[in-house]
């Protein structure tokens, strides 16, 4: 039975897709050898499977770039708050280590008399400090001064060391086998040096007295009222 053009093109969203029965789609067919204006209707639903799928192709294509996006922005929002507490912790890190530096710079520690290892006199007459392995020191202070104990007198070189307390963490100043100037020229008739701890320098300063005016000026240490303060060093 020859089919009608209603029918068949009612049919052949069916027979397009494949899932009518056989005897239906052998009369479609039979159909459709017949009648031109039925195998447009079905040369057009092939052209719009085909339009069809290119959309889906391209509706997945923006789909997947949005998804992309959106895990980008995510990744973005998640590293850049790690980025800012890593930079932060990195900035107060620098500033808790200057700001120990600046005061551990200003606290000043005394250096015990072994940690010296030799004051020597050089054939240039030239007055040095070496300091012990492992050892150093950052300040100094030295002057000419008259020791007067029991009524004898004897001029000295007297002198004081000290190390702030970043140095002697980090061994940054005058170290070991490093000679260090007291004086270039030493005076004659300097007998010897002596050392004073730096704890101990204000008092052995207490118990100094300038006596005469101008060059005749002398500071004369009362060795009498520092028992045990001066370690001497060297003599002649």
């Amino acid at each position: 039975m020859k089919m009608p053009c209603y029918l068949v093109q009612d049919l052949l969203p069916l027979y397009h897709d494949g899932v009518c029965g056989e005897q239906t789609a052998a009369d479609v067919r039979e159909h459709l050898d017949g009648c031109e204006n039925c195998r447009a209707a079905l040369g057009g639903m092939d052209a719009d499977t085909g339009a069809e799928t290119q959309l889906q192709a391209e509706k997945a294509q923006a789909s997947a770039a949005a998804l992309h996006k959106v895990r980008s922005d995510l990744r973005r929002k998640r590293v850049l708050p790690a980025l800012l507490v890593g930079l932060a912790a990195v900035v107060v890190l620098a500033a808790a280590v200057l700001g120990f530096r600046k005061y551990a710079m200003g606290v000043q520690l005394t250096i015990p008399t072994e940690d010296i290892a030799a004051v020597t006199l050089e054939e240039d007459n030239s007055l040095r400090v070496t300091m012990q392995d492992g050892k150093c020191w950052t300040g100094l202070t030295a002057s000419y001064r008259t020791l007067r104990t029991g009524g004898e007198e004897k001029e000295i070189v007297l002198f004081t060391l000290y190390v702030d307390l970043w140095s002697s963490l980090f061994q940054d100043g005058w170290s070991d086998g490093e000679e260090a100037m007291l004086f270039n020229d030493l005076l004659d008739g300097t007998e010897a040096v002596c050392y004073v701890r730096w704890d101990e320098w204000e008092q052995v300063n207490a118990a100094t007295k300038t006596e005469g005016e101008g060059a005749a000026a002398r500071d004369i240490i009362d060795g009498d009222a520092v028992p045990g303060l001066l370690h001497t060093m060297w003599q002649r």
